[in-house]
């Protein structure tokens, strides 16, 4: 049976009444936080985001700020994270490592994740790992009684290819929630990407390619690796990116 026309508006009532408290409440939250001084903000800080203000503070007067001055530059963004926290989100998640963060308040160079182009995240993420697998391939080349079996054309492409499409992934991860696609959506292009690696890695390593695509020696494969990571961190330096390559940086959306 359906609900009595009264008991329908009861409830539709209550919805009301509740999303107005519910209202009212962040209101008064955010009118308490206007209110309050910085030594009341920092109060209201959980444990871990304490922490995280204690140690963007050291690094700040790591990098040459003052007592004071460090203290002064934390204080702006204490209600920032305060409101993040009452959203479940610590400020390692709003900000960043405090290294990063403490590197982009003193240095104007220094970029969000939102203004590092998709290429240069890409071709970031794409040297990272090409150096893993390299190292990997190359510690097991130099370790294992049996050879490794990866040829050098693989390993390079599949460090690109994952760099690009883990890129694109992450800034779908990355978007607002209503500019995400659905989740049964993003765990099927998670299960996709991996399954498009492994075929290209069967149809790389066909016997008739093997004279295009050698299997490097181990030390072969350290040296790539070795030249893979200090061009990365060469790139990150030419265009001045401090964002992590694993997790959401600075600007990463909610």
């Amino acid at each position: 049976m359906g609900l009595d026309p009264k008991d329908k508006n009861k409830a539709v009532i209550e919805q009301q009444q509740e999303l107005k408290a519910k209202q009212d409440s962040a209101a008064e939250q955010e009118a308490s936080l206007e209110a309050a001084t910085p030594e009341e903000l920092r109060g209201m800080l959980t444990k871990r985001n304490e922490d995280y203000v204690f140690r963007l503070e050291k690094q700040l007067k790591e990098a040459g700020l003052t007592e004071g001055d460090a203290k002064l530059k934390v204080n702006s963004y204490l209600k920032e994270i305060i409101v993040a926290q009452r959203k479940g989100q610590p400020a390692t998640h709003l900000y960043g490592s405090p290294q990063v963060k403490a590197q982009e308040l003193v240095d104007p160079r220094s970029r969000q994740a939102d203004e590092v182009k998709f290429w240069q995240k890409a071709v970031d993420n794409s040297l990272l790992y090409l150096a893993i697998f390299s190292a990997m391939f190359g510690l097991v080349g130099l370790f294992s009684k049996t050879q490794q079996q990866i040829g050098f054309i693989t390993i390079l492409s599949v460090g690109l290819l994952f760099g690009f499409l883990m890129t694109y992934y992450n800034d779908l991860i990355m978007r607002k929630k209503e500019d995400r696609p659905s989740m049964w959506k993003m765990m099927l292009g998670g299960i996709g990407i991996v399954f498009f690696i492994f075929l290209w890695i069967t149809l790389t390593e066909l016997p008739f390619l093997r004279v295009v695509n050698p299997v490097l020696p181990g030390w072969g494969s350290l040296v790539i690796a070795v030249l893979a990571y200090l061009g990365r961190r060469y790139f990150r330096a030419h265009y001045h990116i401090t964002t992590s390559s694993f997790g959401p940086g600075p600007g990463a959306r909610r």
